[in-house]
């Protein structure tokens, strides 16, 4: 029998979760991995956006062995913000009402803003929303969702890439972005998976997956697939869609609250090619489609050196995890 513990309640409402590392518990009823260590009551709070403000962007993410923010725009805008807007484009071609919830350097908000979208973005630091003022000419809002004042049914698709684990409150949230979706509007949701249990619990113990996603206060709920999909239901998005990750720790799923036909990429790339600046986005995500397809056809060539690729790629995690345990001491 697990050991239960009270520090926290899970999202869903369960308050008996499993003791499971030193700072996560495990809620037995959704399985999400639920942080014990609270954000600031207001994280988005003060002149520079609270816990998520400058040093969040600068000493965090170096801390966390990530690159600078800046340098990030080259290597996600034709990798990551180009998958993102092939799943907007085949379930909502433009013109449409789009927001970006948590849109960091403004990437994706500029590529959907010129393949033809009427598209905002919304985070909660003035440090980074400068930065994608500066880079792309975006006029972020800023604050939590809630505070902005945006009229039900007002928009076509609201996008949430790496956002829904650090919200404290996410069906609230996942709540307030249902009712903000006009009829036929989309979420599209990316958040890190945590296997499915019991496997996965043993599997993230040995520290050879996402061990690096529990990250405390940062990541106040991490899902699993069934918990994603529990919470995006409960909020009133029921029909779900999973998609293809760029990266395979994460999850991608498109919710709605009635099915929403997707069109063939090809006839979605073709609806982006009506204006000349989508032309240039379409041949973006054209470029991007053929490195997908040569990836796949390397992988698959490698046949025979998959296991010492993989092999290669467990050593790298068990280095990760001994100074990951060296750290917390």
């Amino acid at each position: 029998m697990s050991e239960t513990a009270n520090a926290r309640t899970c999202w869903c409402g369960t308050t008996a979760l499993e003791a499971f590392e030193p700072e996560y518990l495990r809620c037995p009823a959704c399985g999400t991995l639920v942080c014990t260590v609270p954000l600031p009551a207001d994280p988005s709070g003060g002149a520079d956006g609270g816990f998520y403000g400058r040093d969040y962007w600068s000493k965090r993410q170096n801390e966390l062995g990530n690159p600078d923010v800046r340098d990030r725009i080259a290597d996600e805008l034709p990798e990551r913000c180009a998958h993102w807007l092939a799943t907007l484009a085949a379930v909502r071609p433009p013109p449409a009402r789009v927001l970006e919830i948590g849109c960091g350097h403004g990437g994706f908000t500029f590529l959907a803003s010129r393949a033809g979208y009427d598209a905002r973005g919304l985070d909660l630091c003035p440090f980074i929303a400068g930065i994608a003022r500066e880079t792309f000419g975006l006029d972020i809002l800023l604050g939590p969702l809630e505070r902005q004042g945006l009229a039900p049914g007002s928009l076509d698709a609201v996008a949430m890439m790496d956002v829904i684990e650090h919200l404290p409150n996410p069906a609230g949230t996942m709540k307030a972005v249902a009712t903000l979706l006009a009829p036929g509007g989309v979420a599209i949701v990316q958040t890190p998976l945590i296997p499915d249990w019991p496997g996965g619990a043993r599997t993230i113990r040995r520290g050879e997956t996402i061990l690096g996603m529990l990250r405390a206060p940062d990541h106040c709920f991490l899902f699993t697939r069934a918990g994603l999909d529990r919470v995006l239901a409960e909020a009133g998005l029921p029909c779900i869609r999973r998609e293809r990750t760029v990266h395979p720790q994460d999850q991608y799923a498109v919710a709605s609250a009635t099915a929403v036909p997707f069109l063939p990429p090809a006839e979605a790339r073709s609806r982006l090619a009506r204006t000349p600046d989508g032309r240039l986005v379409e041949a973006l995500l054209v470029v991007a489609a053929e490195r997908d397809t040569l990836a796949a056809a390397l992988e698959k060539r490698a046949g025979p050196l998959a296991w010492l690729v993989e092999e290669v790629k467990r050593q790298v995690r068990k280095r990760r995890y001994r100074r990951w345990l060296r750290r917390r001491g």
